[in-house]
């Protein structure tokens, strides 16, 4: 076959056609290369979150609603700390908490008219409350050895009043505890009731064969002298016992720290 020759023009023709051809194909490998490092650094990214720790956090329900803080537990408690952890934790199961003495609260209805009345001869008096009080212990609080127990709370009504009748085992006392100032006996203020349920108390602690009751037996019945006593408000009553019987922890009289906001 014949040669054919090539001008000068169709030469530098060629080679601005493989310059143009050329500049394509670079254009194209840039951009590739791009491509592919924005592909690269979408994969890193996607494997770091893939590695990363996921940051364990409580949820809103698990916060507290008032504040968040730091809790040293080798810190001492604040007294309005203390007041509250020894309600919650007052008492679960045989255990006891923050030096609160174990505490019985007996209800109302256990002591009825049928107890206090005197022309009904003692055994009779004796077996309800024995009965009353041992189905009260097994019902509400069948967990609680009675023996362990440090005060027992007696809530009084009558005559429509309300007051506090307490037996202590720390230190072996029987106090009545009433707002209502009176310079009159025993006797002509509360009539026979605080006699006959210290009998009748002092009877069931020989029937279970109390450890103490050697010792409580011997226990004369006192009535507390508070500077907060009235003499005509007998229309709170029911909000004295109560707080008498949130407050009260055995002390003695003039340790007794009681408020009223």
């Amino acid at each position: 076959m014949e040669d054919i020759p090539v001008t000068n023009e169709q030469h530098q023709a060629g080679d601005i056609e493989g310059q143009v051809d050329n500049s394509d194909y670079n254009d194209a490998l840039i951009f590739l290369n791009n491509d592919t490092d924005e592909d690269n650094a979408e994969e890193e990214k996607l494997q770091t979150r893939r590695r990363s720790k996921r940051c364990v956090k409580f949820t809103d329900k698990l916060r507290s609603p008032n504040f968040n803080r730091v809790v040293d537990p080798s810190s001492g408690l604040k007294s309005s700390e203390a007041r509250v952890s020894g309600m919650v934790f007052a008492g679960i199961g045989n255990e006891w908490y923050l030096n609160s003495p174990a505490r019985l609260f007996v209800s109302c209805t256990l002591l009825s008219n049928y107890v206090f009345d005197e022309t009904i001869c003692l055994d009779k008096r004796f077996k309800m409350f024995y009965n009353r009080m041992n189905e009260y212990l097994f019902k509400f609080h069948p967990h609680i050895d009675f023996h362990q127990i440090d005060l027992v709370f007696y809530p009084i009504i009558s005559y429509d009043h309300y007051y506090l009748i307490v037996f202590n085992f720390q230190n072996y006392s029987c106090v009545i505890i009433d707002h209502i100032f009176s310079k009159e006996s025993f006797y002509v203020t509360y009539g026979n009731i605080p006699y006959d349920l210290d009998m009748l108390f002092k009877l069931y602690l020989d029937s279970v064969k109390h450890s103490k009751r050697s010792q409580m037996k011997a226990v004369q019945r006192t009535k507390f002298i508070m500077s907060w006593m009235t003499r005509s408000n007998y229309t709170d009553c029911g909000i004295f016992l109560m707080r008498h019987m949130e407050t009260y922890k055995g002390e003695e009289l003039q340790d007794w720290k009681l408020t009223w906001r």
